[in-house]
């Protein structure tokens, strides 16, 4: 059966919705701003979340390096003989090495190129899922406060509707 445009995706990307860091603006409520901005200031689970996407991060840079010429350097020093009869320093030998060591490889293969964008997919993946918290924790409070309100607004007409039938 041959499917309708519009049922196709073949060949498209999907496009990501942008949600704006402050959504909550549009409300224009000082309570609720100052609510969902001290939302994410001391939550472990959102702390966590970004600690993974530093890791990932970490790991990005990680992959790049692999790409780039490693360089080593060490110094030894080597003291050999004496004797204790003889004197302090008598018949010892000491003997000083330096070495520098570089090294490269190129990426005949492509599994250097290829694991710099698996990083940088993880790393991408980490920062939605950052992202994600954040938003999920910012949902959580707002239904909160919105139930709040709400509450708040059946209080008071619930308190209207006793002085109505007081005076009725």
């Amino acid at each position: 059966i041959a499917l309708p445009a519009s049922f196709q995706h073949a060949g498209t990307e999907p496009t990501a919705a942008v949600i704006q860091p402050d959504w909550w603006a549009v409300y224009a409520d000082a309570e609720l701003d100052r609510l969902l901005r001290r939302v994410g200031e001391a939550n472990a689970e959102l702390a966590q979340a970004e600690a993974r996407w530093r890791q990932a991060l970490a790991q990005v840079d990680a992959a790049r390096a692999l790409a780039l010429p490693q360089i080593g350097a060490g110094a030894s020093v080597t003291r050999s003989g004496g004797n204790a009869a003889a004197g302090a320093n008598a018949g010892t030998r000491q003997l000083y090495a330096t070495g520098l060591d570089l090294s490269w490889s190129p990426d005949l293969w492509g599994r250097v190129a290829l694991s710099r964008q698996a990083a940088t997919a993880s790393a991408e993946a980490q920062a939605a899922l950052v992202d994600a918290a954040r938003l999920a924790l910012q949902l959580a409070a707002a239904q909160g406060y919105v139930r709040l309100r709400a509450l708040d607004a059946q209080l008071a007409l619930q308190a209207q509707a006793d002085v109505a039938y007081a005076r009725s």
